[in-house]
């Protein structure tokens, strides 16, 4: 029996989670409950739920006792988050620059790109931002990056809309943009001046750039090294 669209909605997003949570616990020895609940952006009921079936799969064990337990990728765990990876590869509908650079960034030590992820503002608007850049010691920055070739008014649009978002949330905004956008940001932003009142970061790249390095730029701009 096929699924329904939102059917496979769902078993996209889960499978999204369990990579998120298997990627999370590997590049640490030992990750803590609580450090995998922030990483994979869940709830208290929602990681038991997806613990339990990782634990019972195989792909983690628990170890420690009482309030230390930490959980640790196993063989079989590994195996699972490539064959995840793969996965999600198969079944995207376009490798565009900007995928490259989101999976760059995925790929790295403690960054972690969310999609879609629900921001509330200090207007008390939830906004639905498309790209939220997390990093492991707890700084979420709304991101956007902008595709080579990306028409004028579409990207200074674009960069306005994270300015706004950024503005009304507190989260500071960081775009990657083709070399092109220079003449606009340095018009209108000269670094001295919030762009719009809200706290931008830009990253420039043409598009020689290989998207591993523009995602090394972006994690050096925000402060967090290389790792």
């Amino acid at each position: 029996m096929r699924k329904s669209p939102s059917e496979r909605k769902k078993y996209r997003k889960e499978n999204e989670v369990i990579e998120r949570i298997l990627r999370f616990v590997k590049q640490r020895d030992r990750a803590l409950k609580t450090h995998i609940m922030y990483a994979a952006n869940l709830n208290t009921l929602s990681l038991e739920k997806f613990l339990a079936r990782l634990i019972e799969s195989g792909a983690i064990v628990p170890v420690g006792e009482g309030d230390r337990v930490a959980y640790v990728i196993t063989p079989k765990g590994e195996q699972l988050l490539s064959l995840l990876v793969l996965v999600r590869k198969l079944m995207s509908t376009s490798d565009t620059y900007s995928s490259g650079v989101a999976e760059s960034l995925n790929e790295k030590e403690g960054v972690t790109v969310l999609r879609h992820e629900e921001v509330v503002g200090r207007s008390g608007v939830i906004y639905r931002v498309g790209m939220v850049l997390r990093f492991a010691d707890g700084r979420d920055f709304i991101m956007d990056i902008i595709e080579p070739g990306t028409d004028l008014t579409e990207g200074v649009l674009r960069i306005a809309k994270i300015a706004f978002l950024s503005r009304d949330t507190g989260l500071a905004g960081v775009v990657a943009l083709p070399t092109e956008f220079i003449r606009f940001i340095t018009l209108y932003y000269g670094g001295n001046e919030p762009l719009f009142g809200a706290n931008m970061l830009f990253v420039y790249y043409t598009g020689l750039d290989d998207p591993a390095s523009v995602a090394e730029r972006i994690c050096t701009i925000c402060g967090y090294g290389a790792r």
